[in-house]
């Protein structure tokens, strides 16, 4: 039996039209917003990542034959549009710099399960717009694939500023501490307080990193940590997380919620970071949605002085949350080899966005076990005999008859069922 390696699968055709329904609705929902498209290469040199501070055991690597350098095929598109930023002058010149892109990337996670190694995106980047209006503006194309893909709930969003977490533990001394770290990714609070507790620090700034990871909760949670912690240096951080909900809140009537103790995420993410979550169809919670911050990384590819922020769409963990609308589904079948009428009905179906498969002679009970709905069998130039495939009825018209009334009354009726 032929496999495919470990963490890959193959989109049979139900799946897969599915799949390109909600990139084509992701793309029109990115160009209503004034994104461009960028289309990156498959394959870059390592360094793009490892510059980035990704661990070379996870990307896919290979030495180029052409150049004896060690490539890479893509692990994440941020990475990439700004190396393309920082070798084409032009695009600094414009700021700011709003692209969208799609397609596949390849990682090697540490562990196979529930972690796909190819992984289908789509996404947005916004560069040169310096405070939270960025954010804001990402929330606001949230809500339009909301309302493109007629999602039954909203994505749950949770924010997070990872400059909190990073001024704290500077402060502390805590910085480079591997294993405290590990600690915030288990969100292991015996091993933080056992870590943190024996620190020659403000009582505040301790209890502040113990608790970090079961700080939870909406906006309420935000000014209850203002009294509890007073720690001026993360005011400002906290403030700008309020500001956001309060935008969400008063522009769409949304709400968003706030996850302090998250602390995974790619390694040039500095500043404001958020994951969407949804339902899929078997009613459990699954991330879609993942982006934040990377100033550091501009500054790193030699671009100073501005700012970015952008996210990544699982196309695939989304097309998992939809109930797609079922489009009409016809076989076209003649018995003679007059194309032009049998164009003509085609045209006619497909301009009432009726799908249309056309088929020479085939049996009919074959048919009906298949996708269609109707069987369409062209007798002569002048009648039809139509097959209702759910329910079995079969009724013989005129063309002159079908073209006038039997579209609109019956098909899509149906449709409407």
């Amino acid at each position: 039996m032929f496999k495919l390696p470990k963490g890959f699968k193959d989109l049979l055709p139900d799946e897969a039209e599915v799949f390109y329904f909600v990139q084509h609705k992701l793309y029109e929902s990115f160009l209503a917003y004034g994104y461009r498209p960028i289309i990156t290469s498959s394959v870059e040199f390592l360094k793009t990542y490892t510059f980035s501070g990704e661990e070379e055991s996870h990307v896919f690597n290979f030495i180029d034959p052409y150049e004896n350098r060690t490539a890479c095929f893509r692990f994440d598109f941020t990475p990439q549009i700004v190396r393309i930023i920082a070798s084409y002058k032009d695009f600094c010149r414009n700021l700011p710099i709003k692209l969208c892109y799609f397609g596949s990337v390849l990682r090697n996670p540490a562990s196979f399960f529930a972690n796909p190694r190819e992984i289908h995106h789509a996404g947005v980047e916004i560069i040169g717009i310096e405070d939270i209006k960025a954010e804001q503006e990402i929330l606001l194309i949230i809500n339009e694939i909301t309302k493109n893909l007629n999602l039954k709930e909203k994505i749950k969003m949770y924010f997070n500023d990872n400059q909190i977490l990073r001024k704290l533990l500077n402060k502390s001394g805590l910085y480079k501490n591997l294993e405290l770290k590990q600690a915030f990714i288990n969100r292991d609070i015996s091993k933080i307080e056992k870590i943190v507790s024996p620190l020659n620090v403000d009582k505040a700034i301790k209890s502040f990193i113990i608790e970090l990871p079961l700080l939870c909760g909406d906006e309420k949670l935000l000014k209850d940590i203002q009294k509890k912690f007073p720690i001026p240096f993360i005011t400002p951080n906290l403030n700008e997380l309020i500001q956001l909900s309060e935008f969400i809140n008063i522009t769409l009537g949304n709400k968003i919620y706030f996850d302090l103790g998250e602390v995974r995420g790619l390694e040039y993410h500095s500043g404001i970071v958020f994951d969407g979550y949804l339902k899929d169809n078997s009613g459990k919670m699954k991330e879609i949605i993942t982006g934040g911050r990377y100033n550091k990384l501009l500054k790193q590819f030699g671009i100073n002085n501005t700012s970015a922020t952008g996210f990544a769409i699982d196309i695939i963990a989304l097309s998992n949350c939809i109930l797609r609308p079922k489009n009409i589904e016809v076989a076209l079948v003649t018995k003679n080899d007059n194309m032009k009428t049998l164009l003509s009905i085609a045209q006619y179906l497909q301009n009432n966005e009726i799908r249309v498969t056309l088929l020479t002679k085939v049996r009919k009970k074959g048919l009906q076990k298949n996708r269609f709905d109707y069987i369409l069998i062209l007798e002569d130039n002048i009648s039809l005999t139509v097959t209702n495939c759910k329910n079995n009825e079969t009724k013989k018209m005129s063309l002159d008859n079908f073209f006038k009334k039997f579209t609109q009354e019956f098909f899509h009726n149906q449709g409407k069922e």
